[in-house]
């Protein structure tokens, strides 16, 4: 039987199918001859939303859950993984 996940786990679960999301429709909308303006605008809403709640929810939920030593760790990770994109 598995345990109920938790308050935390739902939400950056749900993080992850709007990242999935979004890219699916960006990619979409970028191999599109002609991309319907609002459908460019209405993707536009939806990530300046997703962005705003990754800020304003998860971030602080991540680090108010995470021991400052992982918080530095997770950031070296994330800044090798931004040198490799460069």
């Amino acid at each position: 039987m598995r345990a109920a996940a938790s308050p935390t786990s739902r939400r950056s679960c749900g993080c992850w199918s709007k990242h999935v999301d979004l890219r699916r429709r960006a990619q979409d909308l970028a191999t599109s001859p002609e991309p319907d303006p609002a459908e460019l605008h209405e993707l536009g809403e939806r990530l300046e939303s997703h962005i705003r709640h990754e800020e304003r929810v998860l971030f602080p939920m991540i680090e108010e859950a995470l021991p400052m030593e992982e918080l530095e760790q997770l950031a070296t990770a994330v800044e090798r993984v931004d040198a490799r994109r460069e």
